[in-house]
Parts: structure tokens; C-alpha cells; sequence
């Protein structure tokens, strides 16, 4: 009798911790999220289950009254322990004023701010992304300034793109402001991460999607904050050869006496240059025939020598350009043609 008793306290408790969890926690996490010039005015909690075939992505829906002027602020706060990502739009009869995800990039934020501009009903749908279960609370508040600002992240993820490069090493920058002194866990599938402090190294070797979950946890090691972010990985675009920063077209022969080297510049931003140049040809022809052709990136003095005796007008390339990449495979790239000013 005294396990059965002693099953059903645990199970009770169970519960009861998890719904406070899934309840009063995640209001005062919205709240925190609206900042110091929001005001409370109340909160809509969802806890679902995974969808179904009949109701594959359920949806709670809730009617507000809100006044026209006011700035009102909806954040949304998700539990840690259940994998859905509650989505929040905001409806006046059948358009859509507002929302937390935005259909164009696929990507969801914790907040939107909608000025009200006419007085009546409207109404507020909370669902979880791909239908996955979850349990999610809602806040609603009132802006007490007159324009509407952003307000910062709880982690803030630094990189310019949603986008990294196989085979090479890509920086990335994160941290999370409201928790100074909190421990920080990184995991990535499909990839490699090396770093501390903020500061890491993604590598992957293949093409697709790499998904990278952020966990700030107190010394305890209870979760504060969950994110997860998601890259597009892809091959490095080859990059372009200069001449004393020149891609191509016009060029002085006292610039050409200035370059020690031939070098290589990419079409996206790189903290260092992944290729490296195995060989190329200067010559009169795009094709590198009759050319003068040197076995790493310098400018040799018989290249040089030859630049030198064109005249004015004429037309140089630099072709057969071999570079190696960061997988060790040998590419070549465009030739580069170049007149004499």
C-alpha cells in the first residue's frame, strides 16, 4: 500500500512541477522579455500535444479588445523540456497584422510590437511550429513610450548570414546579456564545434542544414534560456584573382612594378583566404599560349620584364590559374584580362 501511495505522491508531484514549469515561470520569462517600459496587461497560456491526422497542428485562439494609439508589445516565452516553438499572430477578422514568424525566411523571433490603429476585437492564434508539442505562454503589454523600439535578445547571435562553408572553419558570436554569469552548453548536428566564452568554430564537411541548439543554464544546471539556430551550409564559392587589388580591365605599369604577387580575393566575407594559388600564366592570349607561367602566387621579374615592353593600349591575361581549396582539390579559375594605361 505504501508504494502505491508513494507512486501516486510522485506521480502528483511530478505534474504539479511540471505545471508550474509550463505556467508561472514562462510568465514571468515573457514578461522580462517585454523590458522595463512594457506594462503588464495579461498573458495566454497553450499546452499542446503533438498533432494529429485529424488535427495536425492545433491552434488557441483568444479574442482581446485593444485601443487605437496604444503600442502594444507580444512576447512569447517557450518551455525547455518540450521541443515546439509556439508561433503568435495576430488577426483583425480574417487579416493578418502581425506575427512572431515570418513565412519569407523561415525563421521565428520571441516578440513583435503592433500599434494599434482602430478600436475593436481582435484576435490572437497561438500554435507550435510543424504541430510538435509544446507549452507556451503569451504576454500582452503596453508600451508606455510613444515610439516603438527594439528590444535586445536574450542571446545574441553574431554572423551576418544564415549561411556557413564546408570545409573551412566559420566563426560565430554569441552571448547572452541578461545572463552574465551563467554557464553556456552548444550543440550542433551534422557539424563540429570547438570554442568557449562566446566564441567558436563551426566546421562541416558536407552540403544541407546544421542545426545549432543553445543552452544557458545557472550553476545548478537549470536551463535559463534555449535557442536554437539553424545554418544553411553550402559549397565555398571559388574565388577571383588581382593585380595589386585589380580584377581585371585597366591598369598602370608603375601598379604592376608595385605588386610583389598575384592574389586571390572571395566573393563572400573570410577571415582568412582558403585557397592558395598553385600556378599561373601571363601572356598575350586568354589561353595562356606562348605565356610565362610560375609556380606559386609571386610576381616573377620575367613576368614583370614582359608587362614592361607592352605598349600602351595593349591587353595582357593571366589564365591557367590552379588554385588549391580547402578539401586539397585543385580548381581552376577564369582567366583575368588587364590593358596597359
Amino acid at each position: 500500500m505504501k508504494k502505491h501511495i508513494l507512486t501516486i505522491l510522485f506521480i502528483i508531484l511530478t505534474f504539479v512541477g511540471a505545471k508550474a514549469q509550463c505556467n508561472y515561470r514562462l510568465v514571468e520569462k515573457a514578461t522580462s522579455m517585454a523590458g522595463k517600459h512594457a506594462i503588464f496587461l495579461r498573458d495566454f497560456k497553450i499546452k499542446f500535444s503533438e498533432g494529429t491526422m485529424e488535427n495536425p497542428s492545433p491552434v488557441g485562439k483568444y479574442s482581446m479588445m485593444m485601443n487605437a494609439g496604444v503600442n502594444y508589445r507580444f512576447t512569447i516565452a517557450n518551455s525547455s523540456e518540450l521541443p515546439g516553438k509556439g508561433i503568435v499572430q495576430l488577426y483583425q477578422k480574417d487579416q493578418l497584422k502581425a506575427s512572431t514568424f515570418n513565412d519569407e525566411t523561415m525563421t521565428d523571433k520571441q516578440l513583435f510590437d503592433y500599434k494599434c490603429e482602430k478600436t475593436g476585437s481582435y484576435q490572437l492564434f497561438i500554435s507550435f511550429r510543424e504541430g510538435q508539442q509544446g507549452c507556451a505562454v503569451t504576454v500582452v503589454s503596453m508600451l508606455t513610450y510613444d515610439s516603438i523600439e527594439p528590444v535586445e535578445p536574450l542571446i545574441k547571435i553574431d554572423r551576418l548570414d544564415d549561411v556557413v562553408y564546408i570545409n573551412i572553419d566559420n566563426p560565430i558570436h554569441f552571448e547572452s546579456p541578461k545572463y552574465l554569469n551563467s554557464i553556456v552548453e552548444v550543440y550542433v548536428d551534422s557539424a563540429f564545434i570547438t570554442g568557449s566564452q562566446g566564441d567558436y568554430i563551426l566546421h562541416t564537411e558536407k552540403t544541407g542544414l546544421v542545426n545549432m541548439d543553445i543552452f544557458v543554464k545557472d550553476s545548478s544546471g537549470n536551463i535559463l534560456e534555449k535557442e536554437r539556430k539553424i545554418f544553411t551550409s553550402k559549397i565555398l564559392p571559388l574565388p577571383y584573382l588581382t593585380l595589386n587589388g585589380t580584377s581585371g580591365g585597366i591598369i598602370s605599369e608603375r601598379e604592376v612594378s608595385l605588386a610583389a604577387e598575384v592574389e586571390l580575393e572571395s566573393k563572400i566575407e573570410l577571415g582568412t583566404m582558403p585557397f592558395e594559388i598553385i600556378e599561373y600564366t601571363i601572356s598575350r592570349d586568354p589561353t595562356g599560349i606562348d605565356g610565362i607561367t610560375w609556380p606559386n602566387a609571386e610576381l616573377s621579374e620575367q613576368q614583370k620584364r614582359f608587362i614592361s615592353s607592352l605598349s600602351r593600349g595593349q591587353t595582357f591575361y593571366i589564365s591557367n590559374i590552379l588554385v588549391k581549396g580547402p578539401n586539397k582539390k585543385i580548381e581552376k579559375l577564369a582567366p583575368v584580362g588587364f590593358i596597359i594605361e
